[in-house]
């Protein structure tokens, strides 16, 4: 699985399908690793605060309720 190109929106769509696509919780501290360094990656390239930060809440929204999908499956 791999980002159809460079772009952030790819980017973006396809680290929501990692997330998405987490089977245990040792993916999911994988996806948030992922979503870690994208995010250093747009405060390096110079993005505004607040961008940045509306971009990694909704991510890290997305990984919550994963995660609790998989806590409750158990």
């Amino acid at each position: 699985m791999a980002a159809e190109s460079n772009t952030p929106v790819d980017i973006e769509i396809w680290i929501e399908k990692v997330i998405n696509s987490c089977e245990t919780l040792v993916h999911c501290i994988n996806a948030d690793r992922l979503v870690r360094l994208y995010i250093k990656r747009l405060q390096n390239e110079g993005m505004p605060y607040y961008q940045y930060s509306h971009i990694r809440d909704n991510f890290e929204l997305v990984a919550d309720i994963k995660r609790d999908n998989l806590l409750n499956e158990k």
